[in-house]
């Protein structure tokens, strides 16, 4: 499956890839403004209904019953669109894991520098781990900066 002429760069890039489509996903089958929104909810739920559980009166008990429940199902409703969101990342996952292990099944990686708890060799799932945490803080920190910038753009064409 060599696509360069180092397996380390050829694993690199694949994870790369895969992880763009991963977050690519990610990012458009899960509405993002609306799971901060309910994180932020579930936070403020969870805050009243534990200082209501330290009431220890029937009226309070029931109050944050219902308030757990009202969390349950905003988890449900979240879980749905997280749950469509794995399944066909992995839907790609398993053939192109396969299809790699395959390739390069056996074979020691020599990395381009020393790598903590790894050394300068290991096998090419450890690269592709690796690689994978790597792209994913990148994709996570250029999506922040990007973010931040269109508000404020947001906000100097509102002002």
């Amino acid at each position: 499956m060599l696509l360069l002429p180092d397996p380390a760069m050829d694993i690199a890039l694949i994870a790369v890839l895969f992880g763009l489509f991963s977050f690519g996903v990610n990012r458009k089958l899960i509405d993002q403004k609306a799971m901060k929104a309910t994180q932020k909810d579930m936070g403020e739920k969870r805050k009243k209904a534990m200082e209501l559980m330290k009431k220890n009166d029937e009226k309070s008990k029931k109050e944050a019953d219902k308030l757990n429940q009202e969390m349950m199902e905003s988890t449900t409703k979240t879980m749905g669109g997280t749950l469509k969101a794995m399944v066909v990342v992995m839907i790609v996952f398993f053939p192109l894991f396969g299809i790699i292990n395959a390739s390069y099944e056996g074979k020691i990686i020599s990395l381009p520098l020393n790598v903590p708890f790894l050394g300068t060799e290991t096998s090419w799932f450890w690269w592709w781990v690796v690689v994978g945490i790597i792209t994913s803080i990148v994709l996570q920190i250029g999506i922040k900066i990007f973010e931040s910038m269109k508000e404020k753009n947001k906000v100097k064409a509102d002002a």
